[in-house]
Order: structure tokens, then C-alpha cells, then sequence
């Protein structure tokens, strides 16, 4: 993207790029770092010190219309630069979604030309980016430059975050958090939302997955309306019968009729009958005629219907979503039981601070696949989409999202 000459002289171009805002703080910090006075108040600053002479332009969206289409258009042509570069493993996708992230979040920049000539003009170039690095993260921001015609950015600490070949000096990046904006009182949102997403915000700071500080919040405990027990176990059937269903036609290339029998013994017969099915399900059901895409879809109610078993506390933990779930697992606790009776007098349904707790989770780790998706890159920490999605799926239902959807109604909105 930039080039640089090395023969007597230096020669070169670096981006900063940021999200501040403000273009006076970006202007005022520049000049703060390299020692330049700017009394005419101008966002164009020069820059002449032994044998370094240097140009800076800045622009910030909120100045005009000229400003921001400059931010917006450099923005775009990094983002798609950044987007191209090789990611070899899971943690070069991880690190290569993070720095989109940031990339996107750009705000002000700063373009910069220089010319160092004279004896130790490496060392004065280390000096200029170091004193450039060196304000990133009070801007929040990333410094794009470049080295024997290799691209680079680093962070604050003079590190390098990426470079054209998709190598980095870090195991894991992070965009920055405007704490601030965290922080800040949102109008009809409780503290026990905020501190829902608190402990979200640290699960996925753990994983190295990023949500921005804007993300809209869930329900609280008040406002939610926790499926009963009851409700949880028809549904458990439900989904256990489209699921055994789908399973015995698509494994078995059982005739429908007979993986009809086949459901209805060990689902709906046991545990309520065709009444637990939803409009859609019965269609399914009952249609000789399903054509091979929908009973696939239907075969992944089984990651659906381990989030309900779940949720009635047969099984103890909800995986983190990078695999499909332990089907025999899931089946093999129903088979258990005779009837849905024995089923409720076993369940130990999970409190509603629980299901809540879920739900932010997965509403996160939705946005964040849904977001990869939008680049074509693979989920975040090793995330399966689709697992992801039909988990989403069901704890929304399980709180009562949507104005308490059925569940043909429920949505997975990110």
C-alpha cells in the first residue's frame, strides 16, 4: 500500500487511524507527542527537526462532509486491504476479525508524509513512530505503516498487530473498549441488565471475542416471561419428535410413514401428543413429501432441543457452541422417562436469572458469527453459526422474547 526508499534518504507515508472523533484532541495530541506548535489552529501540521521534515493531514467525521467522506472512503479501502490477508489457523481468524473490528470503528486519521535524510535516519524513523505509537491509546487507534515494502499496524505499544502477510507479534488483539460509553446511564435499562453484561463481557474477553459497547440489551428479570415448566416439557417432545423424525429419513432412509410410527412411539405418544407440535412442525410432521433441505433443518432441532433439556436441569451444562451437541446424550435422558409426568417430577428447571444469563450469552455469540458471516469469514473461537443460531432460537423462547412469540414466531434478530 505504501512505499519507502532507502538509499540516502528515507522517504515514507503513515496512516493513523482512530476513533476519536474530535479533531482539535487529534490534532492537539500530535502535536503534544512530536513538539510542534500550531497557534493558527490548522489540522494540516508540519514537522521540521534534524533532518526529519514530515507533513500531517487530519480529518475527523464530525468536522463536514469533506472530512467524513476522506475517513469513510480510507476507511473502506484499509478495511478491504485488511480483509484479504492470509489467516493460516483459528487464532490468525480471530485476531484478523478483532482488527476488522477496530478498522471499522475509525473515526478521525491522520495522513502523514515524511522525509528523513542525514546520518541515523532509521533511528529517527523508529523515533517518529514510536512518538506516534505512543498517543494510539488515548486515541483509541491503530498507526498503518510500512517497512521494505511490507504493511504493517501496530498498537500503542509499537507492537505489530497485523501485516500484509496476516503475521503478528500478538497470540490475541482486542479493539479498544470505550469504557465511558459503558459506563454511561442508558435510559430504561436496569443495573441488573448492566451487570448481566458485565459478566457476558468478561466470558467473551476470555474467548477473544469482541461485542461493541453499543450492543442493545436483553430483557430483565421483570420484563421477561419465563416459559413454566409445563411449557418447557411440551416443547422438549416437540422437538424430540421432528428430531427423531428428520433423523430416521435422512440416517436410516426410513419411509416417513414409518419414521412417523417411529417418533410417535418415543415422543409424542409419551410425552402429549400431537397437540405439543407447532402449526409448522405438524405440517412437517405430516407431510410424506418433505423435501430434503427441510428435513435437514429439522434434523438440527437436536441442538434446540439439548438447550431445553438444559434448561429443564436434566443435563448440567450448556457447551460452549463450537460443536454439535451430545445427541445420544439428550435422547437417551428422555428415554428414561414413561410419560411427561415422570418427566416434571424430574426436571429441575433453571431459575430465570439463569435462562437471562444464557440468553445474553448467546445473543453476543450470535452477533459476533452473524458479523464474521457478513466478511465470509469463519465464527469467532472456533463457533459453529448454525449451532449458534438454533441455541438463540431457543433461550428467546425460553424468556418470553419477541412479546412472549410462539414458536413458530421467535426470532433470532442481531
Amino acid at each position: 500500500m505504501f512505499s519507502i526508499g532507502r538509499k540516502k534518504k528515507l522517504e515514507g507515508q503513515m496512516l493513523l487511524l482512530c476513533e476519536e472523533k474530535d479533531l482539535t484532541r487529534i490534532v492537539f495530541l500530535i502535536c503534544e507527542s512530536l513538539g510542534i506548535s500550531n497557534e493558527a489552529g490548522s489540522n494540516v501540521l508540519t514537522l521540521h527537526a534534524d533532518g526529519v521534515q514530515a507533513r500531517f493531514q487530519c480529518a475527523a467525521k464530525d468536522y463536514n462532509e469533506n472530512a467524513a467522506k476522506t475517513v469513510e472512503d480510507l476507511t473502506r479501502g484499509i478495511l478491504g486491504y485488511f480483509l484479504k490477508v492470509p489467516a493460516e489457523n483459528q487464532q490468525d481468524n480471530d485476531r484478523k476479525i478483532n482488527v476488522l473490528q477496530q478498522l471499522k470503528r475509525t473515526a478521525g486519521i491522520c495522513m502523514i508524509d515524511y522525509t528523513i535524510e542525514g546520518s541515523g535516519a532509521e533511528r529517527k524513523q523508529a523515533e517518529l513512530i514510536g512518538k506516534l505509537t505512543g498517543i494510539l491509546d488515548r486515541l483509541r487507534g491503530l498507526l498503518l505503516v510500512n517497512e521494505d515494502g511490507r504493511d504493517r499496524l501496530l498498537n500503542g505499544a509499537g507492537r505489530l498487530v497485523l501485516n500484509d502477510k496476516g503475521k503478528s507479534q500478538l497470540d490475541r488483539y482486542m479493539p479498544y473498549v470505550d469504557q465511558a460509553l459503558v459506563d454511561m446511564p442508558k435510559e430504561g435499562i436496569s443495573q441488573e441488565q448492566i451487570r448481566r453484561r458485565g459478566r457476558t463481557r468478561q466470558f467473551l474477553e476470555e474467548k477473544g471475542i469482541f461485542v461493541p459497547e453499543w450492543y442493545s440489551y436483553i430483557e430483565s428479570l421483570s420484563e421477561a416471561r419465563i416459559r413454566t415448566p409445563e411449557e418447557m416439557a411440551d416443547r422438549t417432545a416437540a422437538l424430540l419428535a421432528v428430531s427423531l423424525y428428520s433423523e430416521a429419513m435422512l440416517g436410516e432412509h426410513i419411509p416417513p410413514a414409518e419414521a412417523r410410527t417411529f417418533a410417535r412411539e418415543h415422543a409424542l405418544d409419551r410425552f402429549g401428543g400431537d397437540r405439543v407440535l407447532s402449526p409448522k412442525e405438524k405440517s412437517y410432521f405430516y407431510n410424506d413429501n418433505a423435501e430434503e433441505k427441510e428435513k435437514i433443518s429439522y434434523s438440527w432441532q437436536y441442538e434446540n432441543l439439548f438447550v431445553m433439556d438444559w434448561a429443564l436441569g436434566l443435563i448440567e451444562e450448556l457447551p460452549f457452541p463450537n460443536a454439535i451437541c451430545d445427541v445420544p446424550l439428550s435422547v437417551r435422558v428422555l428415554k428414561s422417562f414413561r410419560n411427561r409426568e415422570e418427566l416434571l417430577a424430574a426436571a429441575r428447571p433453571r431459575s430465570g436469572e439463569e435462562l437471562l444469563d444464557a440468553c445474553d450469552l448467546i445473543f453476543c455469540l450470535d452477533w459476533a458469527c452473524v458479523d464474521a458471516r457478513v466478511y465470509k469469514l469463519p465464527a469467532p473461537a472456533g463457533m459453529d453459526g448454525g449451532i449458534t443460531m438454533e441455541r438463540h432460537k431457543t433461550l428467546n423462547w425460553l424468556v418470553g422474547s419477541y412479546d412472549n412469540a410462539d414458536w413458530d414466531d421467535v426470532r433470532t434478530d442481531t
